[in-house]
């Protein structure tokens, strides 16, 4: 065998080290791929085909980018940047009046000392370390009234602060911010998001709806921003085998019908289309509306939250959770059936294979609470990331970028870009091409496809249309609801050559 000596790969200009550091990665990855090779079955051989397809649809996005208008970019910085200094001069004048000297909203170390000391206030600690995170700051204004117009500013400068630090992410010479996607980089198979690999960019998949603003079609060119609808609580609904929580997602809308359980109050008139235009109308905390708690109560109650830790997160009391879950368990009974059967097979084998081959070993202690929420989580989370991705595999191979260009990929939709004037052509086909027959337990389940198109990522206000004229709004020419001639090819056959 070969044997090398260790290199010096310091010096930028030679490109001789260079080409040998680069061959010796690739000749390490093929050792490595055949000593696993002879442990793969047929499950995790088809997933391994299934990623490594999948790289280019991940290569496509991150060699194109996305273009960004920078005079947008500057416009919202400096308005940023001019509330950042308006609060920190008021969170300041609070901090001195408490100990004489400001205060630094961006040093745990300060807010600790400022919090836990200087206020007096009990540590909150979070697997036995003190924490100042959003959660702890506001369990905090929970048991003391002082601190919570110095917590929220804290907060507030946070957000700001955040806002203007991924508009600051390096944006390429040809006006386009470029991320980095890596396809196995989670358990899930869900994709995750970073800076490139020349360290600019950022994360693309926790842009925030006023950040999406800058992010603009090409010239001659529309954006479409296309979302599985209610994917996870669908999936929730034919893995857990639900009938009637099947034919709610199928034909209704779960997230509005759990806000009618919780908030009885509201004016509900048992038509879902008025009342999911009440519940989004309706808002409750922060920039969430009720039916985006709803849909947040939901998801925990699928996924084996309890009331205590559900009521933190929807800043709701527990006793209001636990009569929801029970409401909610009385209608949907399979659900907690399904939770047992998950907490069974982890106990029993520490194994659980998704719908489409995907196999994940759990590792953690069979007896954790922590760990039947982390299974019961995944098959759902896991079955919907491929699901999308597979999607988005479909519409590259249809056009190979020649006229649809995939720009993002934002964990359950993506975004295209296309020639404006191709839009009644091309978009119901790329609708069309993302809709396909799922088998799970017998039943078929088929996840239909939302559609906004409009010239900027940020979502058109129809109260105010003059604030972002070009906005994404909803697409009116298609239902997807009642979609015939549904493509006959099956994810699980993973057709990939």
């Amino acid at each position: 065998m070969l044997k090398f000596k260790t290199q010096d790969f310091e010096a930028a200009d030679d490109m001789t080290n260079l080409w040998v550091y680069n061959g010796l990665d690739t000749c390490l990855t093929f050792e490595i791929i055949e000593k696993l090779r002879p442990l793969f079955n047929d499950n995790t051989r088809a997933i391994y085909k299934w990623e490594f397809s999948a790289q280019a649809v991940a290569l496509e996005m991150m060699f194109r980018g996305f273009r960004v208008d920078r005079e947008q970019v500057h416009k919202i910085i400096e308005e940023a940047q001019i509330e950042y200094d308006h609060f920190l001069a008021m969170l300041n004048q609070m901090a001195e009046a408490v100990w004489d000297a400001p205060l630094n909203p961006n040093s745990p170390a300060q807010l600790k000392k400022f919090i836990y000391e200087a206020f007096g206030l009990d540590p909150v600690v979070y697997r036995g370390k003190v924490s100042t995170d959003r959660k702890s700051l506001e369990k905090c204004m929970e048991t003391n009234l002082f601190i919570r117009p110095i917590a929220k500013l804290i907060l507030l400068l946070h957000d700001l602060g955040k806002t203007i630090s991924v508009l600051k992410s390096e944006i390429d010479s040809d006006n386009r911010l470029r991320t980095s996607y890596s396809v196995a980089g989670t358990e899930t198979g869900r994709w995750n998001s970073s800076m490139n690999a020349f360290g600019g960019g950022t994360n693309m998949q926790n842009i925030t709806n006023q950040l999406r603003k800058v992010f603009i079609a090409d010239s001659g060119k529309k954006l479409a921003y296309i979302d599985l609808q209610a994917a996870e609580s669908k999936a929730v609904g034919y893995i857990s085998e639900d009938p009637a929580y099947i034919d709610l997602c199928d034909h209704g809308d779960a997230h509005t019908a759990v806000a009618r359980l919780v908030w009885t109050d509201l004016p509900w008139t048992g038509d879902i289309k008025k009342d999911k235009e009440i519940a989004n109308n309706t808002p409750f905390y922060r920039s969430f509306s009720v039916r985006d708690m709803a849909k947040k109560g939901g998801h925990g109650t699928n996924y084996y939250g309890t009331p205590k830790t559900m009521a933190g997160h929807l800043k709701m009391p527990v006793d209001t959770i636990a009569e929801f879950q029970h409401k909610y368990f009385t209608a949907f009974p399979n659900i907690p059936l399904w939770h047992k059967k998950v907490i069974q097979a982890i106990q029993l084998e520490h194994k659980l294979t998704t719908c489409f081959g995907r196999e994940r070993i759990f590792f953690g202690r069979a007896s954790d609470a922590s760990t039947w929420r982390e299974a019961i989580a995944f098959e759902p989370q896991s079955t919907i990331a491929d699901t999308l991705n597979f999607a988005a595999w479909r519409v590259q191979r249809r056009w190979q970028g020649k006229t649809v260009e995939l720009l993002a990929q934002v964990h359950d939709a993506i975004v295209v870009q296309y020639p404006e004037e191709l839009e009644d052509e091309l978009l119901p086909e790329i609708l069309q091409e993302m809709i396909y027959p799922i088998p799970i337990h017998g039943r078929t389940m088929i996840i239909g496809v939302d559609a906004e198109t409009g010239w900027n990522w940020c979502h058109f206000n129809p109260k105010n249309p003059a604030e972002n004229p070009d906005g994404i709004k909803k697409y009116k020419g298609h239902d997807d609801r009642t979609r015939q001639n549904l493509p006959h090819d099956n994810i699980l056959d993973w057709k990939l050559d």
